[in-house]
């Protein structure tokens, strides 16, 4: 989308008009806006996933694109990118980071049981530079979390509802093997808070089905009832139920450009939702305080319409539904300025209609349109007592949302108005397949085809989803790369059905959608961003004596730890003003990177020294709330969605097929949140979870672990009067969040207590109330891959017990007491992993070992070739269902395209 030449030939045209003075220092100010957002253009994130469901231990697979939201160019100026797992209330589940090439990332999130559960989530991207604009610029892209992970069963829900006080469902029981079974008894409850207002046991037909119709007491006006459905007593799931006729509707109407004036004609949009937030289709009528009818009006999508009526002054106006339901409108007022704009969709031109009340008539008003913060055209335009219009060409404006905009005489706005241009410009991608039909593990090509709109071959970065329809079926107008960069960035709030704008909307629905939504702000000051670009990943502080004054010329070391293997060291010295930084980093793996930091003075001493970080400061909850349509649609989505669990099967069969040691028995049970366990499945001989430590807030560590941990004491070394910790005579290691307190030890006095009292510093340091959970490990199998991870070896017939700590920021190691020293754990970039896919070669591979991925393929690094071609190849599963494809992506110079293809079997 090459929009420069399109702004300068227009403005050209446009600055003739400009003839009032007392406009000239507006026109100035928006000009350089102008060449602010022209400089530091907004970055839009957009992020492609393999899939829209996943179940417990499942990876989400993302691919991120930057692109400018002038021109849509792909942006290399930040290039680290922050991804947050927020839950439905807001909070922050997940931090992590990745680096940024060209525009370009990948990222890949596992989904752990000590994290996550059934439920909605979001994933919130952004960059430090984008936190100049406020958080509503955050993409929130949302996914779900449908099964519990149970390696048996899963139900897939059909519908599910209350309507006219009965209860219907309409599921199936799936086995994970995927083979038939004999009839199965599902217990049903369901709630009303706590109130049960069904509880029955249902038994499945010979194919899994249920169906079920029962009536229901009196519920009173409860809108949401909570269902349990449950297999014997290993499987449980829980969805929210909605009475739908008992669902709130709001319903308002919004004048075009923001004002409604007596006396004129004047069009509104407006937007019916149920307390569920989402939209609801209506009909009804206009009525004035007599009861007579002035206008009629039908919602054309999700509730939302446009309805025209000249309303009256000093009338109160209502909106009746034809369910009887009374809305009011909002009262005219009898002076004000109005703003039209006309956008017919089979017009190369909009038309412009600018009017005001006989009090503010004859006056200039300044008037501009822009596009993606630029200005397309502006210019001075007087009333009279005619509606002044003004015909623009379409051709002056890029793709996107445009925006037109009043302002007075101050220059302050009077009205505002956006608008969706789209010129049809976008990608055309063909997916090629070079068979019409495939049968079980299958090997298929794919030659991938791009051209732009005006059919030549074009470079550029793409990404490509494989799903099993039988599984996963996204929804059809989820928001993909064209309806987010054009649409969705620029409007505030979450949209229903983003990406049914870009296909065959119904008349005026994309009118009636910038009527009612509100939409992203652009900076009208043109001062420098107080969050830079950030070009890498770096460490920064200073480094202060006992006086608090900087310390010149001290020398640091930092000593990192890249999950259980990696390790990493580099040194640097303080400057001047006693700051230092480490940049010089490897690519890093996993995200749980601990380094620790120490520092000394010119003498080689720690003693007097102190290190300060200047630790980055992450945007927390969202300022607005989650979107509430959203918020409930973990119940449909199951509905919608068969999410066998049968790659479960496909794991047991891979443990059997390369000979792993039997599973270890499980000695507790209870997990820890946010535990960097070792142990496969965070397995641990005793766990002090947050509830046993609630009583204990304010007392010290050390105190609960000689209270509560058992055998725990101090002792000696063996021949020796060195003192340390001991957990039934064997020795106590202290891992802080993923970190090897022991390890960090060096002996600065010959005491026997030296040891103890380095421990004791943490120990100490560290309240309960900052403790999440203690997890204590003894037995062989479960410390034998901590002996591995830390290089520690049984010897002289003494043992090693590990205590794994784990604190509420993740970064408890941290504290000040000891000099010159400072552990961090931070937000590091991490490397995106490969996606396996298998490769069948051979007839004779084991059909016992069923495979029932959910994502066949997925390719993030496609790249097209000057035909515009890339060539793929992958291999069907044992579904019995067919597949779909979905390939985004973008030519790196303003172009961006979708294409999905079903995939048949």
């Amino acid at each position: 989308m090459k929009t420069k030449g399109r702004y300068l030939v227009f403005l050209s045209i446009l600055f003739c008009s400009i003839a009032h003075g007392q406009y000239e220092s507006l026109r100035s100010e928006i000009l350089a806006t102008d060449s602010f957002n022209r400089a530091y253009p907004r970055e839009k994130i957009f992020l492609h996933l393999d899939r829209p469901y996943y179940n417990l231990k499942d990876t989400i697979w993302i691919k991120g694109y930057i692109l400018s939201a002038t021109d849509l160019t792909a942006m290399d100026s930040s290039q680290l990118v922050y991804i947050d797992i927020l839950d439905n209330s807001g909070q922050v589940i997940k931090r992590s980071s990745v680096y940024s090439a060209a525009g370009i990332f990948f990222a890949n999130l596992g989904l752990s049981e000590t994290d996550f559960k059934q439920g909605v989530y979001w994933l919130r991207t952004h960059t430090q530079f984008m936190r100049n604009y406020g958080d509503s610029v955050f993409p929130l892209t949302r996914f779900a979390i449908i099964g519990s992970g149970n390696p048996d069963w899963e139900i897939a829900l059909g519908k599910v509802g209350v309507a006219e006080g009965k209860f219907f469902l309409q599921a199936s029981l799936l086995p994970a093997t995927g083979q038939t079974f004999n009839r199965e008894e599902v217990s049903l409850v369901l709630k009303a808070k706590n109130k049960t207002l069904l509880r029955q046991k249902v038994t499945t037909g010979l194919d899994g089905q249920l169906t079920l119709q029962e009536p229901l007491p009196e519920m009173g006006n409860v809108q949401q009832l909570q269902l349990q459905l449950s297999v014997g007593r290993d499987f449980s799931m829980q969805v929210p139920v909605y009475v739908q006729e008992k669902l709130e509707l709001d319903l308002q109407f919004l004048p075009e450009g923001g004002t409604l004036i007596a006396g004129q004609r004047q069009r509104l949009g407006f937007k019916a939702i149920n307390s569920a937030g989402r939209g609801v289709d209506v009909k009804g009528q206009i009525e004035n305080e007599q009861g007579s009818v002035v206008a009629q009006f039908t919602s054309v999508h999700k509730g939302m319409g446009l309805v025209w009526f000249s309303p009256e002054a000093g009338v109160r106006y209502t909106a009746v539904l034809d369910d009887g339901r009374r809305f009011a409108l909002p009262p005219a007022q009898q002076s004000g300025t109005r703003l039209q704009v006309d956008n017919d969709p089979a017009s190369d031109s909009l038309v412009v209609w600018v009017d005001a009340s006989a009090d503010m008539q004859n006056k200039p008003y300044f008037f501009r349109a822009s596009s993606h913060g630029i200005s397309c055209a502006m210019g001075v335009i007087r009333t009279k007592s005619q509606p002044s219009r003004v015909a623009i060409a379409k051709s002056a404006f890029p793709s996107g949302i445009s925006r037109f905009t009043l302002f007075d005489e101050k220059g302050m706005p009077l009205n505002e108005r956006s608008t969706l241009i789209w010129h049809r410009d976008t990608l055309q991608i063909e997916l090629t397949t070079h068979k019409p039909t495939y049968g079980n593990r299958d090997s298929v090509s794919v030659t991938v085809q791009v051209r732009n709109a005006a059919g030549e071959p074009v470079v550029g970065s793409f990404s490509l989803a494989v799903i099993d329809t039988g599984r996963v079926l996204p929804a059809p107008y989820a928001d993909n790369i064209l309806s987010h960069m054009l649409l969705s960035s620029e409007l505030k709030g979450a949209i229903e059905d983003p990406a049914y704008y870009f296909t065959d909307p119904a008349p005026e629905a994309v009118e009636a959608l910038l009527l009612t939504q509100g939409w992203v702000q652009y900076p009208q000051a043109f001062t420098k961003p107080v969050y830079p670009y950030e070009k890498q990943f770096s460490v920064t502080g200073k480094v202060t004596n006992l006086l608090n004054k900087p310390v010149k010329g001290s020398a640091l070391t930092l000593l990192g730890k890249d999950g259980r293997f990696g390790s990493f060291i580099t040194q640097t010295t303080t400057d001047e003003k006693g700051r230092f930084t480490f940049n010089d980093f490897p690519l890093f793996n996993t995200d749980t990177v601990g380094m620790l930091i120490k520092a000394s003075n010119r003498k080689g001493k720690q003693f007097g020294i102190g290190i300060e970080l200047d630790l980055p400061r992450q945007p927390g909850a969202p300022a607005s709330p989650m979107p509430a349509f959203a918020r409930l649609d973990i119940a449909y989505d199951t509905a919608v969605s068969v999410q066998l669990q049968q790659k479960a099967n496909l794991y047991r069969g891979l443990r059997r097929e390369r000979g792993y040691l039997p599973e270890v028995i499980v000695k507790s049970r209870l997990r820890v949140k946010g535990s960097k366990n070792l142990n496969e499945d965070r397995e641990a001989d005793q766990t002090i979870t947050e509830a046993m430590l609630e009583k204990d807030a304010k007392e010290e560590l050390l105190y609960i672990l000689n209270r509560d941990v058992k055998g725990f004491n101090r002792s000696t070394f063996p021949k020796s009067n060195i003192q340390t910790y001991k957990v039934n005579g064997d020795f106590a290691v202290f891992v802080i969040d993923g970190f090897n307190i022991n390890r960090n030890y060096e002996p600065t006095s010959p005491s026997p207590t030296a040891f103890v009292d380095y421990l004791n510093d943490y120990l100490k340091y560290i309240r309960v109330e900052e403790v999440v959970g203690i997890e204590v490990l003894t037995s062989p199998g479960n410390t034998f891959v901590y002996e591995n991870e830390f290089n520690l070896r049984p010897e002289g017939g003494y043992r090693y017990a590990f205590i794994e700590i784990t604190t509420r920021s993740g970064n408890g190691a941290f504290y000040k007491s000891l000099p010159g020293t400072y552990l961090y754990k931070p937000t590091a970039p991490v490397t995106g992993k490969l996606f396996y896919s298998p490769r069948y070669t051979s007839k004779e591979t084991d059909l016992t070992i069923l495979d029932y991925r959910s994502t066949l393929f997925w390719k993030p690094d496609i790249i097209t070739d000057e035909q515009g071609q890339a060539q793929l190849s992958f291999y069907t599963s044992d579904s019995k269902t067919g597949y779909l494809m979905i390939i985004q992506g973008t030519d790196m110079i303003g172009g961006v395209g979708v294409k999905s293809r079903v995939l048949k079997k």
